[in-house]
């Protein structure tokens, strides 16, 4: 996760992959023969979800490689988008 002084949130996550035989692919491509039981595989549209209702506008995915996706948003008020240079 970053916070950054120009009021970015950025976080790379594990995501839930689209299909089961998307997630098999992504766990080997990883090396893994199963799931870290810590991650929390929701998809990314609720993960989205979750980040606005935080308060974070500007909300998208901006990243996406199989189960890992790098999601971002900006401080309330703040209404320039994630990746964008400030005027």
């Amino acid at each position: 996760m970053s916070d950054t002084a120009d009021g970015t949130f950025a976080n790379l996550e594990v995501v839930a992959s689209a299909t089961p035989e998307l997630h098999r692919q992504f766990l080997d491509l990883i090396g893994r023969a199963e799931d870290d039981p810590e991650d929390r595989l929701a998809p990314v549209e609720d993960q989205l979800r979750w980040m606005r209702r935080a308060g974070l506008t500007q909300v998208d995915c901006f990243r996406r490689w199989r189960g890992f996706a790098l999601l971002a948003g900006r401080a309330p008020g703040d209404t320039t988008p994630p990746g964008s240079e400030r005027p």
